[in-house]
Formats: structure tokens, sequence, C-alpha cells
């Protein structure tokens, strides 16, 4: 912003946290789509489909769509490749570190629902009727209670619902004492169960709110998650490729920010109505090169109409997702331009603890990032660089398979293609997972067929980056050919490139470079960009659906069983530190904010809201006396 050389964020106790998030955040929409394109809709349109918590979400829920639809309403809820455990009470608060994790086995057999005997835990089939334990946290103190009659585990769910908090949860040693000294020596049913189900936007929820018929776990993989109204909005499971309505999540946040402005310029007027909108503007331009939730900007006004100031400080509000929040923080701090904010190359970390998939996936998670993605060939050799010589076999990567099966271009670099240029030559049919040109027409064809090719390249210009392979080859082989001797398969654009190509094939079938696979990245970015070993097919039924970097195949790409434990690559953007002054006021003139208790409470309620965010390690900044906050003295208006 010209002009302005110091800008201070204070976030100025207006609102506390938790009240200053949308009390709904789901938004229900009642065009028919299938599950995976309602997913895409609210990506797009919010943050992803919705995730319910807890049962006071699902509460929420009930109230959203009260009325507004005939069947069936999607929501975030698809299946995964394995099976986890998870207790029934979904209350993220109610466990600490570890304690989700805390299963004393006697023996894990093959069934989905969890027992508890002898202070032991083993497994039985769902539908045999045993005795349960409860637990009741209504009254601030935590009980356990004994039912009084045998009931099949959903029944034993929906009883400890009712009439307590859920079925049991044993989250340490202390908790698996008390049920044994109340189970009357019965095996009993307590709060634990097994499913292949998982959120759309990848974070944790143990919630389940089933209809009585429906199966804890079926091996169908084409199901997604419901709301029934035949079944007064619990929970089913129907084809993923059914149309219904969907709910969306869109959760966001109000808030209220003050900025200290001082211009550099003295003769700025920062009353001027076109001064404010020149910094408005230009924050929005700033913002939405890198905000994917939507936002609002805009300066808080007073009855009067003008803008709120007090000397210096201009007041903003600013509606978005918290990690939009963070952000305007960053541009308005002066820490860093919003552009700079961005890391302008990737890099990776690599991990040589030898883990499974979804272990990887969770350990890069907990630390602030996620499995590598790799978008061109520039990050693909500043991954083999990452991990040269320190591996022996694989090392995981960040792609996994999905349910379906989508249509890219080989050639992955984002900024070759401006708005609606990727779905510009979509065929119609897709019996096949190749795509060749005939005629200015695209067609599905075998990838092991041998044809020409169309290659482009990028070193060259105008209609002399089109060049004709004069050697037939199948698709993979063609694929590597063009990006060893020229850039890649061919891109189809737009009409004119369509008219170029079209000249060039002269009249032959030949490939380009559009392929369909079902492999997804895991942080739910976009790449197109593939580098499988040699002989590796387009797609295959494989049940191998993870990712690694091969030692056997120079670092190229190979499917291989997600159980396995290997080495794996994490996204690393690299960190830096930011310090950003903070302004609190508070109505309880008693309250000591230098009390331990009370800004380690602040710093906890910081770090829920900024946990989907790329911020990590938030601490206070100590004064050399031990204090965090200092009082301002009274400047008098």
């Amino acid at each position: 912003m010209e002009g302005i050389t110091h800008l201070i964020l204070l976030i100025s106790g207006l609102c506390i946290l938790p009240v200053c998030v949308a009390q709904n955040p789901y938004s229900l929409v009642t065009t028919p789509k299938t599950w995976y394109e309602a997913q895409s809709y609210c990506r797009e349109k919010c943050r992803d489909l919705a995730t319910i918590d807890d049962m006071r979400e699902m509460k929420t829920v009930l109230e959203t769509v009260e009325g507004k639809y005939d069947d069936a309403v999607w929501i975030g809820l698809h299946k995964a490749e394995t099976r986890t455990w998870h207790w029934s009470l979904a209350d993220k608060d109610f466990y600490k570190e570890g304690e989700r994790d805390y299963l004393l086995w006697d023996e894990e057999t093959g069934f989905h629902c969890g027992a508890q005997q002898k202070g032991k835990l083993d497994t039985a089939s769902c539908h045999i009727k045993y005795y349960s334990v409860c637990f009741d946290g209504r009254n601030g103190q935590d009980q356990f209670i004994f039912t009084p009659e045998p009931l099949n585990w959903t029944d034993a769910q929906d009883y400890c619902r009712t009439y307590h908090t859920d079925l049991a949860s044993l989250r340490n040693d202390a908790e698996y004492l008390k049920t044994e000294k109340i189970d009357n020596g019965f095996r009993v049913w307590v709060g634990l169960f097994r499913d292949d189900w998982v959120w759309s936007d990848k974070t944790y929820s143990s919630l389940r709110y089933w209809h009585a018929e429906h199966k804890l776990y079926s091996e169908d993989l084409e199901e997604c998650g419901v709301l029934l109204k035949s079944k007064s909005g619990r929970w089913g499971s129907r084809p993923c490729a059914e149309t219904h309505p969907f709910l969306c999540n869109c959760r966001q946040q109000n808030w209220s920010i003050k900025v200290k402005i001082i211009p550099q310029d003295a003769a700025l007027e920062l009353n001027e109505p076109a001064v404010q909108d020149a910094i408005l503007e230009q924050m929005r331009q700033e913002l939405s090169e890198t905000l994917t939730d939507p936002f609002q900007v805009k300066w808080k006004k007073e009855p009067n109409g003008k803008v709120e100031k007090i000397n210096h400080l201009l007041f903003l509000t600013f509606v978005t997702a918290m990690g939009g929040v963070v952000r305007l923080i960053l541009l308005l701090s002066g820490l860093c331009s919003l552009s700079s904010c961005v890391p302008q190359n990737r890099y990776y970390l690599f991990v040589n603890k030898p883990k499974t998939w979804y272990e990887a996936q969770s350990y890069c998670r907990e630390k602030g990032f996620d499995l590598a993605t790799i978008d061109d060939m520039g990050e693909m050799e500043i991954g083999l660089k990452a991990v040269e010589g320190k591996y022996k076999d694989a090392v995981w990567i960040g792609l996994q398979k999905e349910l379906t099966r989508r249509w890219h271009w080989s050639l992955a670099d984002k900024d070759f293609y401006k708005e609606g240029e990727r779905d510009y030559f979509i065929p119609d049919e897709a019996n096949n997972n190749c795509l060749t040109y005939t005629k200015g027409k695209p067609s599905t064809t075998p990838c092991l067929y041998k044809k020409y090719s169309v290659c482009f390249d990028g070193k060259k210009h105008g209609r002399e980056q089109y060049v004709l392979t004069n050697v037939a080859m199948d698709w993979p082989v063609a694929r590597d050919y063009c990006r060893a001797h020229h850039t890649d398969l061919t891109s189809v654009r737009n009409e004119l490139e369509n008219q170029i190509i079209l000249e060039v094939s002269r009249n032959l079938t030949v490939w380009i470079g559009s392929f369909r696979d079902p492999w997804m990245w895991s942080d739910q970015t976009y790449s197109s960009f593939r580098y499988w070993k040699e002989g590796k097919e387009v797609w295959t039924d494989d049940t191998k659906n993870c990712v690694a970097m091969l030692e056997s195949s120079s670092g190229r790409w190979g499917e291989i069983p997600c159980n396995e434990a290997h080495p794996f690559l994490c996204n690393y953007a690299g960190q830096v530190v930011k310090f950003i002054k903070v302004r609190i006021s508070s109505e309880d003139s008693e309250l000591d904010l230098n009390d331990p208790v009370v800004y380690d409470d602040i710093l906890k309620q910081l770090k829920q809201e900024l946990s989907n965010t790329n911020v990590t390690n938030l601490r206070w900044r100590k004064h050399p006396d031990g204090r965090v906050f200092v009082k301002e003295p009274n400047r008098g208006g």
C-alpha cells in the first residue's frame, strides 16, 4: 500500500474468540448433484461438504434441513480403504493427547464392536446382546452406569445417548478399573467401534448417527453418507453416483480489527473517502490472490456513515474462515506482503522413520504440513535431491487412489492454462483412459495402442511448438518421449490450438496429452503431474492404492500397498518466526491477564482457531520480568 510504512495489527477484544464463530456454519444446497459433484461445489463456494463433530452440531444440521428435502441430503462422509477404531463419544475436548488410542486389548478379532471384560478389550459381533456401560458427564462429574438390560451395540449406543451422554470411553487405567468394578463379571459393551468412513475435509470426527438398520461396516466402497428424511435425519448410505441435495460447511468468522496507520506522507488525509477506498481495495486484491475461502473485508462505520476512527486507528470488519484472518494479520502487521507470505518454491522434508502411508500422512499433518504433493518436473527434481542416497526401497508421497477417475492433461504447469482451458477438450464418452485426436475431435482409446503423437515444445514459438512424431508408440511411451525431446504431449486448450493441431496431425489419429486416472493428492490440491516407472499403465484395478518413489526405478513412482512401512516425504514450506502485537480489552476489571491460567487459556483458544492453518508453534513472548501483558498508559483519548 503506497505511502504506508508501518502497520500494526491490534486484536481489539471486541469479541471473544468462540463468540466470533458463526452460529450455523452449514448451508443446504437443494440442487441435486452426485456426491463428488457436491464435494467440488462446496470446495469452490465454501470450504467442503459438511463435517459433523458432535450431537450439538447434529442438532444444528437437523434445524438447517428441516422441511427442505424430500429423500436424502449428502454430507461429507465417504468410504476409505482401511478400517479404524473410534470412540462413540466424539467430543474432541473430552480426550487428552494419547487417550483416544489407549486400547488395552485382550484379543482383537475381525469384529467391529468393542466390549470390555476383566479390564481388557475384545471385539464381538455388533448384533449380540450384552449389558453395557454408559458414561454420564452432564452434572460435571464423570459417572459410569451399568445398563439394566442386554442390548445389541447400536441399541446400547442409542440408550446411552438418550438417558446419559454416550457409551463409555476408556481413556486411562483408572477408567478401565472403574468399568471393571461395575460390570458384575459380565462382558459389557463400551463405546469402541471400527469402520472405514472418513470425512471429505480430512478432519477427524468419530460421530456416527446411523439409523437403526445400518451396518457399521460393509464391503461396498461406492457408498457415501446421507441424511435420510424417512429416518428423521439419521444417517444412511447411498451410491455416490445418485443425485441429491447436499450440505456444505461454510464456517466463517467475524473479526473486528483495529489498524494503526502511520502515513509516510504527512499530507495524506486518512479521512478522505478516496484514500480509505484505495487502502481497502489494495487489501482485497492481495487477499484474493491467496485466499481460497470466501471473505469480506470492509471498514466499520459509525451511524453517520463515516469510517470509525480514533487518531490513527481505523476499524476493519473481516469475515472469513480462520486461515483468512491469518493472511490478513500478516498483511496488516507489515511482516510480509500477501504474495511473499506464500512460499514461491515447494520444499520437502525427508523423514527416515518407516510408517504406513496413513501413519505418514498423520505424522506430516501433526507437524503442520502434509504428505508431499509434486506439481511438475522442477519440484520432482527437488524431491529427488531431498531423498538422494537416503533410502533403500521406497519413499511415500501424497498420492492416493480415489473411487472415481478424472481427466487430466499430462503437461501439469498451472500457469499454462487460462480459466476453462483445462476442460476445453474433454470427451463425451469415457470407455478408455487415454485420448486420441482425429480431425479436430477427441476419442478415448486403449492406452497401449500404438499411435503417432503430437508433442508440445515450450522452447519454440508459434506453430513450431507442435511437433508430429515419426514413430508410433503407446501413450505412456509417447509421453516419456515428448518429455525427453520437447516439453510434453500437447494439450488442446482452445479453438486456435485445435486448428494448429489439426494441420500438424495431417488427418492422422494421434495421441495427445489427456489421460484419466483416480489418483488424488493428500492435501487436496490439484496436480496432474505423474512420474510413473516404465511399463506402468495409466490405470489398473490393482488394489495397491498408495504411491511411493522407488529406488529401483531411480525415484520414479510405483503403486505399493498402503500398509507397508516406508520412509516418507512431507511438504515443507520453511518456517519464519513472526511477532504480532496483541491488544486485549477486558470488561472484567478484576481479570489478571498475567495469571498463567488466564493467558494459557487465551493461547489455547488461539491455537484451536489456528489448528487448520499453517501457523505452528504459537506461544507468548515474555518480558524479562516474566510478564506476558503490559498495561498501556491512559493516553487521554
